[in-house]
């Protein structure tokens, strides 16, 4: 086969090209400290990056629901510890009118202690987190409970706050007033919180020890256990939501070296790399020199 100076020419120029764009991929890739920086660099790597990515986007969304919940938890389990230390001052009054050596201006005196603790517990029931009422279900900007004529109403709903821990799996987060107080008979017979505290004030009134000390002393305690099995209820959801929270940190951790893996640069290694890539270049450029055939031009000068 007949070798023409146009094919030498050819076949030395591209041979130096290639040997460049290497050297300037690698230049590139040390200067850039990746080594994906186009997607025609590496497509199959280059997908697999954007499917981690967002995976990882989506799990940081998924903690910052957590954190928000757990906010919202932690508030309402506050609150929840605040009425059930009411509903046991409340529980004392009743042990202390119940045992008969009180006469009516000692009862009349309870009565005081009763009304401070039932305004003290219509200001938990109206207890907010970041302007959002806490047992108001979903109207959780509209005040739940609103006292009229001595009578306190409950204005929320039994609306479930749903937060999203993964695409298929989400937890309640709120307690409804109704379950909080017993609204509706939504966990027992017995009245309301607020009427059993009415039934009191109107029992210390009359004098009526033995009802304080027998009926209104049990429906009390049994606000208070339902009170407690709703904070052990709060307490099994934060567990719940700490684990979800590590196993997306460690998830995201796992990630974040994958993507290392592909993405970030060996700078030890490339920088042999490049220096190899000068040498192959600074070579062929030597050799282009002495293999080409001189021109013309070279015996004119």
């Amino acid at each position: 086969m007949k070798v023409t100076y146009n094919s030498l020419v050819n076949t030395v120029s591209n041979s130096i090209q290639a040997n460049l764009k290497k050297l300037q991929d690698f230049q590139q890739k040390l200067s850039s400290g990746k080594n994906i920086n186009m997607v025609s660099d590496d497509p199959i790597n280059v997908a697999q990056l954007n499917i981690l990515k967002t995976k990882k986007n989506q799990n940081e969304q998924y903690i910052k629901n957590i954190d928000k919940s757990l906010a919202w938890l932690d508030s309402t389990e506050n609150n929840l510890s605040e009425i059930s230390n009411t509903l046991v001052s409340l529980r004392e009054v009743c042990i202390q009118a119940g045992d008969g050596t009180l006469n009516q201006d000692g009862l009349n005196s309870l009565l005081l202690q009763v009304k401070q603790l039932k305004s003290k517990m219509l200001n938990d029931a109206n207890s907010q987190y970041l302007d959002n009422y806490i047992f108001a279900g979903l109207k959780t900007t509209q005040k739940p409970f609103e006292e009229v004529n001595d009578i306190v109403v409950y204005n929320g709903d039994n609306g479930s706050m749903l937060r999203n821990l993964s695409y298929d799996s989400n937890i309640e987060i709120n307690i409804d007033g109704k379950r909080v107080f017993n609204f509706d008979n939504e966990v027992s017979n017995d009245p309301n919180v607020f009427q059993i505290i009415n039934n009191l004030e109107q029992a210390l009134k009359n004098g009526d020890v033995n009802k304080i000390s027998s009926e209104i002393l049990s429906q009390i305690d049994r606000a208070n256990t339902n009170v407690f099995n709703l904070i052990s209820e709060v307490g099994s959801k934060v567990n719940r939501l700490e684990l979800t929270k590590t196993q997306l940190e460690n998830d995201n951790l796992n990630i974040t070296k994958s993507v290392s893996t592909i993405e970030d640069v060996d700078i030890t290694d490339l920088i042999m790399k490049l220096k190899e890539a000068e040498m192959v270049y600074s070579t062929s450029l030597s050799v282009a020199g002495r293999v080409l055939p001189p021109s013309l031009l070279d015996f004119l000068k």
